[in-house]
């Protein structure tokens, strides 16, 4: 049986998904073939591992970025490849996309299974009605979804999927890495306690908010906690201006760090902050922070929130635009011991243990053996020309 999986690029958290998922697939002799479309560029071009080197990875267009790139030379090379192969099962992201709108060509034009896997609620994204009619026709040419959790059932439901059609557990981390409290951790000249937040540096992730926020509770408080913020990005100069602007000594900002690097801050943080104020559809920090044994606080924004968070028990959630709010919840924690931070982070990881790489090969695994074993379908003659004139487009998240 063979299997692909195919998207923009698999890069930051990818890799340890998917290899794992080659091994546990290859027990049950069944093939994997994971397929990128574009080998330069993308949202993590600042990480420069990609992928593993072997033969069962590929890249079609590994000197090209996706935005370099049409609709019409995707297709065709991801045709060829697909014709050459002859997969039973196409998964695929989603079908905004590229990959998931060539894929589910593909699919219905040789009457293939084909799982979308894909975190946006329908919340996320505006669109008029023209476009959700069209998205709606599109899925029912779609067999399965691999999403999150339950809380994305009702954006699925919403597109026509039946319960038995929903599968869970695409957003994971390594934890066992993460939470590797012996391993040999790099020295790194950090303040003695630190509250942390790791993000790209972009308009959505809020740091002028959070920044000013820290800047009230450090006003209101005696001895107050350093912020560290980790990551680079498009905002990163104007981001690091405004520290220097604000006089903020205790504010420290690092550029990207490899994950070896970044294990070393969330062992010695005391907590983590992730002020995201839209479209942040998981937030997959917060799974590392986490099993690091660290308390989060979270914008009601960040897509795992109401997974994740159990409130007062391992973090809190504010609101991304007020700044009340979280500088509120900054002094509150102020007052905690830190024997009460580490029991929150006991809680962080109890909570997360449920969230390691076992949930996404089982739930894509299901998802595979659900496709094969059911002639579930909604395909129409309507809804497969729609999916033959969708051409998806570059969406950087």
């Amino acid at each position: 049986m063979n299997i692909v999986i195919i998207h923009t690029d698999f890069r930051i958290y990818w890799p340890f998904r998917l290899v794992n998922f080659y091994n546990f697939l290859e027990k049950k002799k069944i093939k994997l073939t994971v397929i990128e479309i574009a080998g330069m560029g993308s949202p993590y071009s600042f990480n420069k591992s990609n992928n593993p080197t072997n033969d069962y990875w590929m890249i079609l267009f590994p000197d090209k970025k996706i935005e370099d790139l049409d609709s019409s030379t995707i297709k065709k090379r991801m045709f060829d490849k697909l014709d050459e192969i002859k997969p039973d099962v196409i998964i695929a992201g989603a079908i905004a996309f590229f990959s998931g709108a060539i894929a589910t060509n593909w699919a219905v034009k040789n009457n293939k299974k084909l799982i979308i896997f894909d975190d946006a609620k329908l919340e996320n994204v505006k669109r008029n009605f023209i476009v959700d009619r069209i998205k709606k026709n599109i899925y029912k040419n779609v067999n399965a979804i691999f999403c999150p959790a339950p809380d994305w059932d009702n954006t699925f439901k919403y597109f026509g999927f039946e319960n038995e059609q929903i599968f869970y557990g695409v957003n994971v981390v390594d934890n066992n890495f993460w939470a590797n409290k012996s391993a040999d951790f790099i020295e790194i000249e950090l303040p003695e306690k630190f509250i942390l937040s790791v993000g790209r540096m972009i308009p959505k992730k809020n740091y002028f908010y959070l920044i000013a926020a820290y800047k009230e509770y450090i006003s209101k408080t005696e001895n107050p906690l350093a912020l560290v913020i980790v990551g680079d990005g498009p905002e990163k100069n104007k981001i690091n201006e405004f520290i220097k602007n604000e006089g903020l000594d205790s504010v420290y900002s690092f550029p990207f760090q490899s994950q070896e690097r970044l294990r070393t801050f969330y062992y010695k943080a005391s907590y983590f902050v992730l002020a995201s104020k839209y479209i942040e559809t998981w937030g997959l920090v917060v799974n590392e922070a986490m099993a690091a044994g660290l308390p989060v606080l979270l914008s009601n924004k960040v897509g795992c929130s109401t997974t994740l968070i159990v409130e007062g028990k391992n973090g809190y959630l504010f609101s991304p635009t007020n700044q009340n709010e979280l500088t509120d919840i900054l002094i509150k924690l102020h007052s905690f011991t830190d024997h009460q931070l580490q029991e929150m982070g006991k809680y962080s990881k109890k909570v997360i243990e449920n969230w390691d790489i076992n949930r996404f090969n089982s739930g894509l695994y299901d998802a595979i053996k659900f496709v094969l074993n059911n002639n579930f379908s909604n395909r129409t003659f309507v809804s497969r020309n729609i999916a033959k004139l969708w051409k998806g487009r570059y969406r950087p998240v």
